[in-house]
């Protein structure tokens, strides 16, 4: 017998013969449809006593009571079944890949992506973090960090190079009013070079802008010219 044909005929010899549509919430009292009640097998009708809204939040509430008790043990949890994890997790992308690759993200998901990465990085775990990543990056790649760092600084000894200090950051952003200088949204800011350090571009704050990430990592060594014709062509191609 199926499990809907088994509710059915509990339904039937729970209401003496007649058809029941509804049922009293044990919490609130409320008569709903019999759809607004989770299954329960062992119970006389074959539903819970609590409505479905009932049930969630009696959940909710034991969530948010035992938050840090449950984080704890689902991490311990993870860490006695690392291997089994990682496949399911592994399964579940392949699965989903269309999902998860960026090229199928709209701009608004990139963006708020990116924006919860930034503020997960500013935390202090995130923060600690980030410096084991680097530290494991640097051992793993130490001879490719150095490359770049020397061909930055010969770039640099190129060009004119001044101290921008914190004050004039601060400056800067409040005469910015917060806002990005490329696309007047105010979001994270980080210094941007208007012209290239690459292109001959002083290291000074007047040459400096502050600029969203997105923005300055979309500018790259464009100048502010090349940068806007580059957005109006990918805004033409998006349409």
């Amino acid at each position: 017998m199926t499990p809907g044909r088994r509710l059915a005929q509990q339904l039937h010899i729970a209401s003496g013969g007649k058809g029941v549509t509804v049922k009293t919430c044990s919490i609130c009292k409320n008569s709903l449809p019999l759809a607004e009640f989770h299954k329960m097998a062992r119970s006389k009708d074959g539903l819970q006593g609590r409505c479905k809204a009932c049930a969630c939040a009696i959940a909710k509430a034991f969530y948010q009571k035992t938050r840090e008790r449950q984080a704890e043990l689902q991490k311990i949890r993870r860490q006695q079944n690392r291997d089994a994890y990682l496949a399911s997790q592994r399964e579940y992308y392949l699965a989903n890949r269309a999902k998860w690759s960026e090229k199928n993200w709209s701009e608004e998901e990139i963006e708020r992506r990116r924006l919860r990465q930034w503020e997960r990085d500013q935390t202090p775990e995130g923060r600690e973090r980030k410096r084991q990543n680097f530290d494991r990056y640097y051992a793993n790649n130490s001879d490719r960090y150095k490359a770049n760092a020397a061909r930055r600084r010969a770039r640099l000894a190129g060009v004119p190079n001044f101290v921008i200090t914190d004050r004039d950051w601060r400056r800067l952003v409040d005469r910015q009013r917060g806002l990005c200088f490329y696309c007047n949204t105010a979001k994270p800011l980080t210094k941007d070079h208007v012209v290239h350090i690459h292109r001959g571009g002083p290291h000074g704050i007047g040459n400096i802008v502050a600029a969203c990430i997105r923005c300055n990592t979309q500018k790259n060594a464009r100048t502010v010219m090349e940068y806007r014709l580059w957005l109006s062509r990918h805004s033409l191609n998006a349409a």
